[in-house]
């Protein structure tokens, strides 16, 4: 082939034609093809560069179109040019490729942002040797292009430049630990499945406490600064990449004590219950955990529940104020991913109604289940939570419509020999039941329930429970496993009556009411009749309306006063001391200076004398941070001579005299 030498010749070169305008052959194909060396040359497959005879003098030219336009019309043409650099001609080709993905992937977003989550707000508390850093929650709610959040990592930083190493990631604890993804490795030039982000599995956090450098491996020190970025992730597994990464925003944080006249009255991770208002909720708690003692208020707080729709929401008032803190809060779950308020976290956990039945946290059923007791029924398994599958809630059982989620509650079933209830029947009593027969579960009279059933919100006032059964194979008005079978026992959420038959009949059904639990058991091995009880434990869900939480933080303000600078007057100090011709922290070549510590937050006076008394400089101190730096130079701007320095530091609550090494480079005239 040959330059294009004419109009038309171009006109044919443009269309993917020879320059008389028949088609181009693919020699290793003898098909026609509109692109020339259209093979892989990574791969050598396919009409590539090295099947010409000799090498040659190449030039490409691109087209595109057609474009149908008329006169004065104009039309965009994006050009983008991708580059690679690899270990050789292919690997750099295999490096372009893999860029080019991306150039694409922009291309196809219109140049707007890459679906990556949206960069955390982060909030640094600097602490004693310790740094705290929290997030807010934004990101967690990403989702775009198929991409879906999936966590945060935590970066500390040789500089706000880096480089990075990671410190934690805290990831949405949904089986997802390593993501891996192509790389290009230029090495090997080619591309490597490899894991780029490494998770936890753990559960999502927003906070993070810092107490060592990563790089030194030593504790913070303060006064030092720091460098950290919070990077949040997204993920799709179905594309490529298949995570993307919010890029790096480092922050300084420099940890110091606290001011001079301040005195923290908690420390990071102190906790506090908060107090329940309203009916019982179980497992339902709210606790206030300190992320930075110097932020916290002593205020009163108090958590109300909402619900719209269906969802269930809770607010944080500030009750001393009157400020409403946060709003519409949707996490009920107790973990670490709550928003940082007053210098504190505020968690919340509540069992929605959605979520009422059993309360496994009490043990696997409750008391009285274990194998080593007097319990001589096991449960028949049909696919129930408790007893080996043998009971449930009614509502899982016979589907009973007249128990709500706010009206389960704490149940004790006893068992009674004949012996007992003969001996004591006020201490052992058996109770009239409804009785139901199988099959067609028509009502059939009252019969004996051998013990009784009651709730037992209240240990010390138990209400007495009604009770229903079914008979079928053993019809004698006696509820009895061993001799009857499918003999199935209901507790009802009604008060017990003498007569239940006014209560539980054909008209109203008890297998279909208000039956808490139902059980169907049948004899435990050999074992044989004996008194035993069971505790059958629930989840209480929240109240709208009548549940609050009430958090009292009196007491947990930082304090400051007199006594407490007088006591620290000793703990101002200065460094670097001696001064050694530099400062490790000194950035530029014309910066110098030390650095005060421990100060007071207000107006204190610094004066830096030498040895024989001359004053040199003075500093007026009043950023309220307990630090301020002396640059070296004396009142005239120029800087002094190395020596020893007396520095003089008036307070409103007493003075303090240091003792400065100086062994000074000079810093640059300007």
């Amino acid at each position: 082939m040959q330059d294009p030498h004419t109009a038309e010749q171009q006109y044919y070169f443009c269309q993917g034609l020879l320059a008389n305008g028949s088609p181009m052959i693919n020699p290793e194909t003898g098909w026609s093809t509109r692109v020339w060396l259209a093979g892989d040359p990574v791969t050598g497959e396919g009409w590539i560069y090295s099947d010409l005879l000799s090498p040659l003098d190449v030039r490409n030219g691109h087209s595109t179109g057609p474009f149908t336009m008329a006169p004065g019309d104009t039309q965009d043409i994006i050009l983008g040019i991708v580059v690679g650099m690899g270990a050789d001609n292919l690997g750099s080709i295999t490096a372009m490729r893999f860029y080019d993905q991306f150039a694409q992937k922009l291309y196809d977003n219109n140049f707007g942002p890459l679906p990556a989550p949206p960069q955390p707000m982060v909030t640094a508390h600097a602490l004693d040797s310790t740094i705290v850093l929290d997030w807010d929650l934004t990101a967690a709610a990403y989702e775009q292009d198929g991409y879906t959040f999936e966590g945060y990592t935590v970066w500390q930083g040789e500089s706000l430049e880096g480089p990075w190493v990671k410190l934690k990631t805290f990831d949405l604890k949904n089986g997802i630990t390593e993501i891996w993804d192509y790389q290009y490795s230029s090495d090997l030039g080619a591309l490597i499945e490899m894991p780029v982000i490494k998770g936890s599995d753990e559960g999502l956090a927003n906070t993070i406490t810092i107490t060592h450098d990563v790089f030194t491996g030593r504790r913070l020190i303060n006064g030092t600064p720091y460098y950290f970025a919070v990077t949040s992730y997204a993920y799709n597994p179905d594309d490529m990449p298949r995570a993307y990464e919010c890029s790096k925003a480092g922050f300084e944080v420099v940890p110091h004590a606290p001011v001079l006249d301040m005195e923290f009255t908690q420390d990071v991770g102190s906790e506090l219950d908060a107090v329940l208002s309203g009916p019982q909720l179980t497992p339902t708690w709210g606790k206030a955990v300190v992320v930075d003692p110097g932020q916290l208020t002593g205020h009163e707080y108090r958590v109300d529940f909402t619900e719209s729709g269906g969802e269930y929401f809770w607010d944080l008032t500030d009750v001393t104020t009157g400020e409403v803190k946060l709003t519409d809060q949707t996490n009920f779950s107790g973990d670490d991913f709550y928003n940082v308020v007053d210098g504190a976290r505020f968690i919340v956990r509540g069992i929605l109604p959605s979520e009422y039945g059993w309360d496994d946290s009490k043990g696997s059923y409750g008391e009285g289940w274990d194998s080593s007791g007097d319990r001589w029924i096991t449960g028949f398994y049909w696919g129930g939570h408790a007893l080996f599958g043998g009971m449930d809630t009614g509502e899982e059982f016979w589907g009973s419509t007249g128990v709500g989620p706010a009206d389960y509650v704490n149940t004790r079933v006893d068992f009674w020999t004949a012996g007992s209830h003969t001996a004591d029947p006020v201490a052992h009593p058996w109770s009239n039941a409804s009785t139901y027969l199988r099959p067609g579960y028509g009502f059939n009279g009252v019969g004996v329930f051998p013990g009784a059933a009651y709730d037992v919100e209240d240990e010390a006032t138990p209400r007495r429970l009604n009770v229903c059964f079914v008979e079928y194979d053993a019809v004698d008005a006696f509820w009895d496993p061993i001799v009857g079978q499918r003999e199935y026992l209901f507790i009802m959420l009604s008060d017990y009556l003498e007569d239940p038959s006014t209560l539980y009949n054909d008209d109203n059904n008890g297998l279909d009411a208000d039956a808490l639990f139902a059980m169907w058991v049948s004899q435990r091995g050999s074992m044989t009749y004996a008194d035993f009880s069971l505790y059958m434990y629930v989840m209480h869900p929240l109240v709208v309306g009548e549940n609050c939480l009430t958090f009292d933080t009196d007491g947990w303000a930082p304090v400051k006063s007199k006594a407490v600078a007088k006591d620290r007057l000793d703990d101002i100090s200065v460094f670097p001391n001696p001064y050694m011709v530099m400062n490790q922290l000194e950035r530029l070549g014309a910066d110098q200076f030390v650095t005060f510590t421990n100060l007071p937050a207000d107006k204190c006076a610094l004066r830096i004398f030498t040895l024989n008394g001359e004053q040199v400089a003075a500093i007026e101190h009043g950023n309220g941070t307990p630090f301020e730096r002396w640059d070296l130079c004396n009142q005239h701007g120029f800087s002094v001579a190395s020596g020893m320095y007396f520095v003089h530091i008036s307070t409103d609550y007493g003075t303090r005299t240091l003792k400065l090494a100086v062994i000074n480079r000079g810093k640059p005239v300007q």
